[in-house]
């Protein structure tokens, strides 16, 4: 039977339905992996991980993971240590991982240190980033990977700072 898309995201963010092929994908910073669990049965399998279906661009800290339909592709947020964290392309078919946006990828401007929690905003083509260590939520651009800022600690936003943000879920119904 066809499955039909939830109007909101599950909780935990640690998981994320692939309904076009009747799963789900969790991430496990524990494994360095990314499981497959059949929605109908249960049973999961290694989906992708440092070895799995290769070595290219290995988990470190895999948390936040989203399926962009629109694209084929999962991002999974890879926390990788001081300002060298990075968001990573999963192929929804193979398991193989590409590099998204880090550092330097597609430029210098606000990189991250720790992503954690991603929620996805396809209809304005982008991807809410919640960043742990730095205390801010910024923007990912679905097309070219490039980052913004939309809330930190300082100004201009010095009322109610975040102490250590962790999870996030868009109302897309709010706006």
């Amino acid at each position: 039977a066809a499955l039909t898309p939830p109007r909101k995201p599950p909780d935990p963010l640690t998981h994320r339905p692939d309904l076009m092929r009747n799963r789900l994908l969790v991430s496990d910073p524990s494994a360095m992996a990314v499981l497959a669990v059949d929605i109908g049965a249960g049973p999961r399998e290694i989906f992708s991980s440092n070895l799995i279906p290769d070595a290219v661009n290995p988990y470190t800290e895999p948390r936040g993971i989203v399926i962009d339909e629109a694209r084929n592709r999962g991002l999974i947020a890879n926390a990788t240590g001081f300002f060298t964290s990075q968001l990573l392309q999963l192929n929804v078919d193979s398991g193989a991982r590409s590099l998204f946006s880090d550092i330097t990828t597609p430029d210098g401007q606000n990189p991250f240190r720790a992503p954690t929690w991603l929620a996805l905003d396809a209809g304005n083509d982008r991807l809410f980033v919640v960043d742990r260590l730095l205390g801010q939520m910024s923007t990912v651009d679905l097309a070219t990977g490039a980052r913004g800022l939309l809330s930190y600690n300082g100004a201009p936003f010095p009322a109610n700072p975040f102490g250590g943000p962790e999870a996030i879920a868009y109302d897309a119904d709010s706006e």
